[in-house]
């Protein structure tokens, strides 16, 4: 739900099934491990 909302604009060519699992990895890491991170926890907290 989150990481879709997120990953919605990136995940147009990547089904949602793999938007929720490797997108959260893949899409982190790529534009800022930091950030995303701190996004996450922040958000799940």
């Amino acid at each position: 739900g989150v990481l879709g909302a997120e990953e919605g604009a990136f995940a147009d060519d990547i089904p949602q099934t793999f938007t929720t699992e490797l997108g959260y990895y893949t899409g982190l890491q790529p534009a800022t491990p930091q950030q995303g991170n701190r996004r996450v926890t922040y958000k799940f907290d």
